[in-house]
């Protein structure tokens, strides 16, 4: 047993989400700081295009350069606290899938799995037995495959009898009439509007 205890295995979650927290709330602060010195330098833009003195617009663009280089100084902040929040999360993570594998792991059946020998046997076992099952599924299988394959229909009940097919070509016919009739009426239709327009002219 070693002397000295990790000390990461002291640490405890809450700590770490609390740590998170706080530093969100600081890089919130920082990104808040350059939306208000963003908002300063448009407007000082806008001043500086009004004035004509060159006094004034120099010492209007030495503050918004001013302005400019303390955004990127909370452009750096932000990325370095965000760098620590991505470090403390990973370590949040690392808490909890230390908790989740002990919680799991000494769970009663999980000691069975150590005993590889008997888990082997059990799973060729299993095995086995879903080999027997799908042989005996394929086997029903390819009977009834055979017995459609043997089947053949009643031609007096299934197939069409001289009788039917004359009503077959009757409808056949039927439709064939309708769709003319409908296609003609549409011909007769336009042949009267173009009359009645050339009638108008």
């Amino acid at each position: 047993m070693w002397p000295f205890r990790n000390k990461f295995e002291k640490i405890k979650r809450s700590d770490v989400v609390e740590s998170i927290i706080e530093i969100e709330k600081k890089q919130n602060d920082e990104i808040d700081a350059v939306n208000e010195r963003n908002a300063q330098i448009a407007q000082l833009k806008k001043q500086g295009m009004k004035i004509h003195d060159r006094d004034m617009r120099l010492a209007l663009a030495k503050k918004i350069n001013r302005l400019l280089a303390e955004n990127k100084q909370s452009a750096a902040r932000v990325q370095y606290l965000n760098a620590n929040i991505s470090a403390l999360t990973q370590l949040k993570n690392a808490l909890d899938d230390r908790d989740f594998i002990t919680n799991n792991t000494n769970m009663p059946l999980n000691a069975l799995l150590n005993d590889t020998k008997m888990l082997r046997k059990f799973l060729a076992s299993v095995n086995s037995k879903k080999m027997v099952g799908e042989t005996g599924l394929v086997n029903a299988l390819d009977v009834f495959e055979e017995a459609e394959e043997a089947y053949e229909g009643d031609e007096r009940i299934y197939a069409a009898s001289d009788d039917d097919d004359k009503l077959l070509a009757m409808f056949e016919l039927d439709e064939s009439n309708e769709d003319a009739a409908m296609f003609g009426n549409a011909d007769t239709d336009d042949m009267s509007a173009i009359n009645e327009e050339s009638s108008g002219n």
